[in-house]
């Protein structure tokens, strides 16, 4: 009640007290007074951080307050951005917009042990971050160096394998696969049995799927049985995992809710930990999932450098693979033929070669990859419909906003198909009426539907893709308004669900990574250019199976993409000097 009478009397939100006094406890108070500008760590902008330093004398030339500068133009370069570390020069300019002097900004942080100086990379970094990227380096870098049978008794195993053997259970593993593995595909299941630590990284349609189920049966054979927990930033992509491995699979977040809920001494001493679409997972979700792992675990890292980065901080995937831990590139396409248009295209986005050339699609319309030079979201529509409608044909598109965004083909594509349709109905005190989202969106029957939020009650997940197939005249007692069909399973259409939905006629192309289909309509408007860059373009283009049609008024809007190269690499970073070790 203190810290929400202190945070009231000084116009601040009440509702951080709680966050603050489990810190703080019966000193919250006297903690805030000593010193405002630790509010900025519970996410109070730096200006009202101020406002409240005044009433206690904090000016501008206060070594408190110069040490928050710093603290605040580290992290909002470091989020807008997505690096964990800002450049010398970057942070001295930053400074100098503020009119501060930028040693003095440098001297107190340093004094408060807000920032240390990163030497390799010339830069500065947050006490958290370089935490985080230690913590994470050093465990992967154990990890590495474990030897054969250390952390647990159930690893003895490993200590009795040979090539041999490996070989052996390789072999039974192709008798029961249509198709003959390449010699860099057994060298990968091979060197996976034998290390602990592991990436698979290769383009779109290389194999690597195939290869890790080849791993993980062989694995499990040689261990007798090892626990092997596969995972995914997104539900979408974790499901895609079980079902290519026929292994169980969940998101990164629920693994840790679940091992947090579970006793300490139910936990594995020793397991194998896959990870797929590693490109994308962030420095803080590793972070979080190694807090739940033994000493005696295994990492399997599967990805592709050339698709989409994090959303979050870091460059994890990237990092581990320019290091010296073993990796196995896949180069060889088995999605498509050597000849393929899609192959071809996607080969030169990858090389990041110049001009690129696509045929036109009117005149071949027969072709698997071809431009048609129109963003007109009715001709989009057209299009789709043309090619097997939104079951077979997936429209992606790099923005929300503008003409070819998410949100207008969604309106345009469900106009299309008209309102006559049944609309999802809620119960009122007066009767029945149209559920209506706060941005004006209706469902109807038939409409496809992207799932935006994971429901582990329904086994629904964040990406998955459906259709509503009946829609009830009203609500049923038990609150059900109709019926969904998402991978050939039929579930309740429930009210709850309702805000977790969205209409699935279009999508960007984030939510696409880690998917496939057998055609695809690529819309690129000049609106999504500050955005595009190779490896949006290489990820929207990868996702189609035997047809691509990109839409792009000017073929010059994609060369640049290409040219751009990508911009994570941009992002600046120390986990890589964290990684390095003598192997």
């Amino acid at each position: 009640m203190a810290a929400i009478n202190w945070l009231a009397a000084h116009d601040l939100p009440v509702r951080l007290a709680a966050s603050l006094s489990a810190v703080w406890r019966d000193k919250t108070i006297e903690m805030l007074e000593e010193n405002p500008f630790r509010l900025l760590k519970f996410n109070l902008p730096f200006r009202q951080c101020c406002e409240v330093a005044k009433k206690f004398g904090f000016n501008s030339s206060h070594p408190k307050y110069l040490a928050a500068l710093a603290f605040n133009l580290i992290s909002q370069y470091c989020r807008i951005t997505s690096s964990t570390l800002i450049p010398r020069s970057v942070f001295e300019k930053e400074c100098t917009a503020m009119k501060a002097d930028f040693s003095k900004v440098l001297r107190h942080a340093m004094e408060e042990e807000i920032v240390g100086y990163i030497r390799g990379e010339d830069g500065f970094q947050l006490e958290g971050e370089f935490l985080l990227e230690a913590l994470v380096g050093q465990r992967l870098r154990n990890a590495m160096l474990r030897s054969a049978g250390e952390g647990s008794c159930m690893a003895g195993w490993e200590c009795g394998i040979s090539q041999e053997e490996i070989k052996l259970r390789l072999r039974e593993f192709e008798l029961t696969i249509p198709f003959s593995l390449t010699d860099a595909q057994r060298h990968a299941v091979v060197l996976a049995c034998r290390i602990n630590v592991i990436s698979l990284s290769g383009g779109a349609g290389t194999g690597k799927t195939t290869i890790l189920k080849a791993i993980l049966t062989v694995l499990e054979k040689l261990s007798l049985g090892i626990d092997i927990y596969q995972m995914a930033l997104s539900g979408r992509a974790a499901q895609r995992m079980a079902e290519a491995t026929g292994r169980p699979a969940s998101t990164i977040a629920k693994f840790c809710v679940d091992m947090a809920r579970d006793n300490q001494r139910t936990r594995p001493e020793h397991c194998i930990v896959v990870i797929d679409e590693a490109s994308m997972v962030d420095l803080y979700s590793m972070h979080n999932l190694l807090r739940y792992l033994p000493a005696a675990t295994r990492f399997i890292f599967v990805g592709d450098v050339d698709q989409l980065p994090p959303v979050g901080g870091g460059l994890l995937f990237h990092h581990i693979m320019k290091s010296d831990f073993p990796s196995v590139e896949l180069r060889e396409v088995k999605r498509q033929s050597a000849g393929s248009g899609i192959h071809l295209f996607a080969t030169a986005i990858r090389h990041q070669r110049s001009a690129i050339v696509l045929p036109d699609y009117q005149a071949k319309a027969d072709l698997d990859c071809s431009i048609l030079r129109s963003v007109d979201p009715v001709e989009i529509s057209e299009l789709v419909q043309a090619h097997g409608g939104s079951k077979k044909c997936a429209t992606l598109t790099g923005m929300q906003k503008g003409k070819a965004g998410v949100e207008n083909l969604n309106k345009v594509m469900q106009r299309k198909l008209g309102f006559e349709r049944p609309a999802v109905r809620l119960a009122g005190g007066e009767g029945s009426f149209d559920y209506v989202s706060s941005t004006g969106r209706k469902f109807y029957l038939n409409d496809p539907i992207l799932v935006t939020k994971n429901d582990y009650k329904t086994g629904i997940r964040n990406g998955d893709l459906g259709t509503i197939v009946k829609v009830f005249d009203e609500a049923t007692e038990d609150g059900r308004l109709g019926l969904l069909k998402i991978d050939g399973r039929t579930i309740d259409l429930s009210v709850d669900m309702l805000d977790n939905l969205n209409l699935g006629y279009a999508m960007t192309i984030h939510k696409s990574q880690g998917s496939q289909w057998e055609n695809v309509v690529l819309a690129l408007d000049q609106g999504a250019i500050r955005m595009l860059d190779k490896t949006l373009l290489y990820t929207g283009v990868t996702r189609a199976q035997k047809k691509l049609i990109v839409c792009c008024e000017d073929m010059d809007l994609v060369q640049k993409a290409v040219d751009r190269g990508s911009v994570a690499f941009l992002r600046k970073t120390n986990l890589l000097q964290h990684l390095k070790a003598d192997f």
